[in-house]
């Protein structure tokens, strides 16, 4: 798809698929323009996705998406950590507009496990 964006789509049994999409996210340090190319991308790319299909969202996105499980419910859980950052909006939106969850934001666990960086 792109040097940022790969995908596996995988047949399973009885007209099962699930689609892996798989990514490294532009920096912090990336101008808004790259952003915006690198986000509108993963949505043609997700939007592309078959509805039936199972679909796996992965990778190093550079965002932290902070605390507020209420304002994201369904997006966040209750076992997320630090101060969300622009990227971290980008990501949430995006969550909440393919109906998808952070899912180790929905699990107990060392909070050093959830992020990368400290």
């Amino acid at each position: 798809i792109s040097d940022r964006i790969i995908t596996l789509t995988l047949e399973l049994h009885h007209n099962t698929r699930s689609t892996f999409v798989s990514c490294y996210a532009t920096t912090m340090a990336s101008n808004e323009q790259e952003k915006d190319e690198f986000y509108n991308q993963l949505r043609d790319v997700i939007s592309s996705c078959h509805h039936r299909d199972k679909l796996i969202l992965m990778g190093d996105f550079n965002a932290r998406v902070g605390t507020d499980y209420q304002a994201w419910e369904g997006v966040l859980g209750r076992q997320c950590v630090g101060r969300m950052n622009s990227s971290g909006l980008r990501v949430l939106s995006i969550c909440r507009e393919f109906s998808l969850s952070i899912t180790n934001t929905f699990f107990q666990g060392l909070a050093s496990h959830k992020q990368c960086y400290h």
